[in-house]
């Protein structure tokens, strides 16, 4: 009995240690356009030097998913961008993970844009239940980042479970398929506000969790100072209009700026034609063609 055991456990840690170097070897492999790819560390180049670094939600993510969107915020910017923005509502404690992630790669920026949303700060499961976990290969770096942070243990057994399947083996490059599409003003209406608004704020306005991730926010000003970046924070437009958080994150970017050197600019109502987005909070191509050179441009052209 015994030695069935044994034979059994060496079987199973054969199967293991087997597995996960199919993963590393087939991770290894998986190097993408940031168009072709919702995964930030697939694109992440090593040893890069870039104008800028990018980090946010899936509002700024659409300027990197599509290959014309990726060249206006390279214009808008003056120079090569990695965008590692997350789709779905990326939280400022991955974003701070990406961002550690791609400093630690060896690469550096000369700025750092923030594109930050009030509701984020708000939206705990934005940061600790993300869905980024699928989209990233396997990595024992990565992994050992993850562990280190203290990332909610399920959300790092999915992390590693979700490699072990067929989408994962047999991914390959995708791009997001194209909106050049806008709405029209009938589609803006108080109840289609009413309902986007109540989805970014599922969880309410719990001050003890906008503390946490202004500590988290804190810690990327922190980081990009010390590796010499500028900062810009950019609050991007949409047809929502001001969230209710914002008084609240702008009186604490405020108080961040008593600490720390960066530029903020709320674009929230700059752009109120329909025609740019192709849903109430998210911009078209043609919109992010405006975006990137009407308003982003000329403010970090003027920010330095």
């Amino acid at each position: 009995m015994v030695r069935l055991l044994l034979k059994l456990g060496g079987l199973a840690a054969f199967n293991a240690i087997a597995g996960l170097a199919f993963l590393v070897l087939h991770s290894a492999g998986l190097d993408y356009a940031t168009w072709e790819t919702d995964s930030r560390l697939c694109m992440m180049p090593e040893g890069a030097r870039h104008k800028a670094v990018v980090l946010g939600t899936s509002h700024a993510y659409v300027f990197s998913r599509l290959e014309p969107n990726h060249k206006h915020l390279e214009d808008a910017a003056g120079g090569p961008v990695v965008n590692l923005a997350l789709p779905t509502g990326g939280g400022v404690w991955p974003a701070r993970i990406y961002l550690e992630q791609y400093l630690a790669e060896g690469n550096r920026a000369e700025a750092l844009i923030y594109f930050l949303e009030p509701f984020v700060l708000y939206n705990d499961a934005a940061s600790t239940a993300h869905k980024f976990v699928y989209f990233e290969p396997f990595r024992f770096d990565f992994l050992l980042r993850l562990i280190r942070e203290g990332y909610p243990p399920r959300r790092i057994f999915t992390y590693v479970r979700s490699k072990f399947s067929s989408d994962y083996v047999f991914q390959g490059p995708r791009q997001m398929d194209a909106f050049p599409w806008g709405l029209r003003p009938e589609h803006v209406t108080a109840e289609g506000i009413r309902k986007r608004m109540e989805m970014l704020y599922l969880e309410g306005r719990n001050p003890a969790t906008f503390a946490r991730y202004r500590a988290e926010l804190e810690k990327i000003l922190a980081l990009a100072e010390a590796h010499h970046m500028r900062v810009r924070i950019v609050t991007p437009p949409t047809l929502l209009g001001h969230e209710p958080g914002q008084p609240a994150m702008e009186e604490a970017l405020g108080t961040l700026a008593q600490r720390h050197a960066f530029v903020y600019r709320d674009f929230t109502d700059a752009m109120p034609d329909p025609a740019l987005y192709y849903n109430l909070d998210h911009m078209n191509t043609p919109g992010v063609a405006h975006f990137c050179k009407e308003l982003l441009g000329p403010f970090l052209a003027q920010a330095g």
